[in-house]
């Protein structure tokens, strides 16, 4: 090959890739899918959810299935582009519990899949004690916490990670929350 082949070659490269990027091919991308609303680490089973899609050439006309661990594909009923945030919103129907990835297919066919990203399990519990009395220094404590569970299974309490209780309480896993504050602290 030589020089002025090279160069030829060279520049319909670049007019190539000038071509792509006029017709948006290179620039769907999915920086993030997190499940909404935020804080939640699952959808219940038993009911539709939703997740939240960032990323960058995102617009409306945007399919979205649900794939599961054997490669089954679902639609998602509803895929919302909002403008403002340039985020999609994928309803994600009632599944069984598990893992799914989520294809991303553009209008233009363009398709990308993120692995993994929606864990389903089964319906979350709820805490029917939401506000726990006052602590007094050097006075024993003792509050039974409550929670209901939808699908009837026992419940087990623990400390989230990366919490804390003041010194000298503590949680037992049937939801007895005591002991005796020893010093004076502002703690939730």
């Amino acid at each position: 090959m030589n020089a002025i082949s090279l160069i030829e070659t060279v520049e319909a490269i670049k007019q190539l890739i000038t071509d792509l990027d006029d017709f948006n091919l290179l620039s769907f991308k999915i920086t993030s899918v997190v499940l909404s609303p935020p804080g939640v680490n699952a959808l219940d089973s038993n009911k539709t959810g939703y997740c939240i899609a960032s990323g960058s050439g995102l617009a409306p006309g945007f399919t979205v299935f649900i794939i599961d661990v054997n490669g089954t594909k679902t639609v998602s009923p509803n895929v919302y582009f909002d403008p403002v945030t340039e985020r999609l919103t994928i309803t994600i129907p009632p599944l069984p519990n598990g893992q799914y990835s989520l294809e991303f297919i553009r209008g233009d066919s363009q398709a990308l899949t993120i692995e993994n990203c929606v864990t389903v399990s089964p319906a979350p519990f709820w805490i029917t004690d939401n506000i726990l009395p006052p602590a007094q220094r050097n006075v024993p404590y003792s509050v039974q916490l409550g929670a209901t569970e939808a699908l009837g299974s026992s419940i087990a309490y623990i400390l989230g990670s990366g919490y804390t209780l003041p010194p000298g309480l503590s949680l037992s896993s049937a939801g007895l929350l005591s002991g005796t504050i020893q010093e004076a602290l502002d703690h939730t």
